[in-house]
């Protein structure tokens, strides 16, 4: 970085050999210690006694400010609250490492808060998840230094972005809204807010799973096992430190979170993390609400899938018993219309018959 500010422009390297450089710091290195070598680099800039005032000779370059903690010198002028609002998967593909490649033409910049993005996008693909995270709390400054920004707002353009197939930017604003969500955790709603980014994520992770491309298929595996699961993990256990909020209320989106989870599970072929999961959500609502957790369909989505999964491991009887279950308990099921009330029941009916057919 102190080299690419050189005031001759002779000796500033390429953007090749910094990429290379750089990849071979994340490789040896862990990613905490680049960054903090990163920051002091820039701190050798900032106290720079005569840097250059030729501004034709310096490339565009985005530093990191050690006293505000974010990135400085913006290329635009652009709110963040906006840029997360209009954000669009960008069609620059030179960016490295928060450097604009000189090939690029002068008059295309990008501002700092769409980069960060990219950065993050980066790091998700290449299974960097630590500096995936140490980006989003990047942003997430950037953002409250620009005002107040209420985490349900911030959840609309999640789901924006998800519907539009921008599952990468979907997934950051999901994490930030969950922060948010512990901005204002003393506020009424935020464990629902909590189980609904949960769910947002979980309907990310599967948005990323339906790529046909075999290669995209099993790297977006990874990405949900390693990534988007345990950011769901971690977002149900903030739910446990909502101190304001009922135990019933609590259960039930624990048991959502669970359930949301556990279809993740599935989806990448984890039967056995499943069934622990399954097995936790079960017993959580029988223990906070007895036998009156038939009340709630959650339950008996919980019951139906223990089924299919005893069902995958031969274990037929235990699969009997889930699927019985889970017809009582969509029966009693007082969240669910008549006619979604009816759907589960033969749903279940029907795979209660088939495993019996099986004996």
């Amino acid at each position: 970085m102190i080299q690419c500010w050189h005031h001759n422009a002779s000796q500033r390297p390429d953007m090749i050999t910094v990429r290379e450089k750089f990849d071979r710091l994340l490789e040896k290195q862990n990613p905490s210690t680049v960054l903090q070598q990163v920051v002091n680099a820039v701190s050798q800039i900032d106290s720079n006694e005569n840097p250059s005032t030729n501004q034709d000779q310096l490339i565009p370059l985005h530093h990191f400010s050690t006293c505000l903690g974010q990135f400085q010198e913006p290329t635009e002028s652009s709110n963040v609250y906006d840029t997360l609002h209009k954000l669009s998967p960008s069609t620059h593909s030179e960016f490295h490492y928060g450097f604009m490649a000189e090939s690029q033409p002068k008059a295309v910049q990008i501002s700092d808060e769409r980069r960060l993005v990219e950065t993050y996008m980066k790091c998700v693909e290449n299974h960097r998840y630590e500096e995936a995270d140490a980006v989003k709390h990047l942003l997430v400054k950037m953002i409250e230094s620009q005002g107040e920004v209420s985490p349900e707002q911030m959840v609309a353009f999640a789901d924006k972005h998800r519907l539009e197939g921008s599952f990468m930017q979907a997934m950051l604003i999901y994490q930030i809204s969950l922060d948010f969500y512990d901005k204002y955790s003393h506020l009424d709603g935020s464990a629902e807010g909590v189980m609904g980014c949960v769910g947002g994520l979980h309907l990310t992770g599967m948005g990323l799973l339906e790529d046909p491309r075999w290669f995209e298929f099993f790297k977006n595996k990874r990405i949900v096992r390693d990534f988007v699961i345990p950011l769901m993990s971690n977002a149900r256990r903030r739910i446990l430190n909502l101190s304001h909020v009922s135990a019933e209320s609590r259960c039930l989106c624990e048991a959502w979170c669970l359930h949301y989870i556990e279809c993740a599970q599935n989806r990448i072929g984890d039967n056995r993390a499943r069934e622990e999961t399954l097995n936790l959500a079960v017993v959580l609502l029988r223990k906070v609400f007895g036998d009156d957790a038939a009340k709630y369909q959650v339950y008996g989505h919980l019951l139906n899938n223990y089924g299919f999964v005893c069902t995958a491991n031969s274990r037929i009887g235990d699969a009997l018993t889930f699927y019985l279950k889970a017809v009582e308990a969509y029966s009693m099921a007082e969240d669910l219309t008549p006619e979604e009330k009816k759907e589960r029941v033969e749903r279940s009916t029907k795979n209660l018959q088939e495993v019996a057919s099986q004996r």
